[in-house]
């Protein structure tokens, strides 16, 4: 199976928490996506109260930049244990030589959104754990990544956030 990660599986280190033999990841596009941080964290307790974390939203005139890599069966499993918030959804991804590839991505199953949390420790390691996985996959990988990340109406970009 090949897995489309946007996020936090971008971070290699990250990603092998769950997926332990991972071995490469490849650079990769979702079109009709945007990615966005605006889902409810469950897992990370904040004294700032609720995080976001990322999600994609159906967008036929966005895309967005990640990376994709394959999986056995076993390891389905632990990413479906650590993805709890959202379902895997069957997407053409765009990869080397503009070859299109069958991939799962991981959309939220409900609505429970939040905002971003400026000045929040809790939101900014995460935040970070993305960041340093986009960095890790080059600089113009980077600067897409924020790019075509957003928060509210504004990406990364347009935030300052480096």
């Amino acid at each position: 199976m090949i897995i489309f990660a946007y996020g936090s599986l971008i971070n290699i280190d990250s990603a092998r928490e769950d997926v332990p033999n991972l071995k490469k990841m490849y650079q990769g596009k979702l079109k009709g996506f945007r990615r966005v941080f605006n889902l409810q964290a469950k897992r990370l307790n904040s004294p700032c109260g609720l995080v976001a974390v990322l999600d994609i939203e159906n967008d036929n005139n966005s895309y967005l930049n990640g990376v994709y890599f394959e999986i056995k069966e076993d390891d389905l499993i632990a990413l479906k244990n650590r993805e709890i918030l959202y379902k895997f959804i069957e997407v053409d991804i765009v990869g080397k030589n503009e070859e299109k590839i069958k991939a799962l991505v991981v959309q939220a199953k409900g609505k429970t959104r939040t905002n971003y949390k400026f000045n929040c420790d809790v939101q900014e390691k995460y935040l970070r754990i993305c960041l340093d996985g986009a960095k890790s996959q080059g600089e113009k990988f980077f600067e897409e990544f924020r790019q075509t990340t957003f928060i509210g109406r504004k990406n990364l970009i347009d935030l300052g956030i480096k």
